[in-house]
């Protein structure tokens, strides 16, 4: 018996072992949760990609589209800052300095090609739920974001 509480050795390990378990297992409101974020990151990549693509041939709507851009990239952050706030600390690391980097990127219509790659590397991050706190599945992650971050400073600091 542990001492004074009226429970078994047994029963207390049995305990332990099931919080464990539970603590060790995402519930699925959190899979649900960040599934959604993935698909709306998916489609804003989707819209910026888009108007990219529109801005090249369309000379007077560029204003417009720079806001649409801009909203559209504060979306993705919103949302990988929400999935980031269910993984371990080197993926909430990672987001927080590809946020500070991207913002960048808004304000500088030339660099529209790194906006692109970001698009695509945001549009493919992928959640591992088989561990928690969750972990981003592609260890190329933080290498692809340093190519395209140190192409950021370089063309922003020039």
């Amino acid at each position: 018996m542990l001492k004074d509480t009226g429970v078994s050795d047994l029963s207390f390990l049995v305990l332990v072992w099931f919080s464990e378990i539970v603590l060790s297992h995402p519930s699925s409101e959190q899979i649900r949760i960040v599934i959604d974020c993935k698909k709306r990151i998916e489609e804003l990549t989707g819209k910026i990609l888009d108007s990219i693509d529109e801005s090249k041939s369309d000379e007077m709507g560029r204003d417009r589209q720079a806001l649409l851009i801009k909203k559209c990239v504060a979306g993705i952050v919103t949302e990988v800052s929400t999935i980031a706030g269910f993984c371990g600390k080197n993926e909430r690391e990672f987001v927080s300095k590809m946020t500070r980097d991207i913002y960048l990127v808004t304000e500088y219509s030339e660099l529209s090609s790194l906006l692109e790659d970001w698009c695509i590397l945001m549009a493919g991050i992928t959640p591992d739920f088989t561990k928690t706190p969750f972990r981003f599945i592609s260890s190329e992650l933080t290498t692809q974001w340093g190519k395209i971050g140190e192409n950021i400073k370089a063309l922003v600091g020039r």
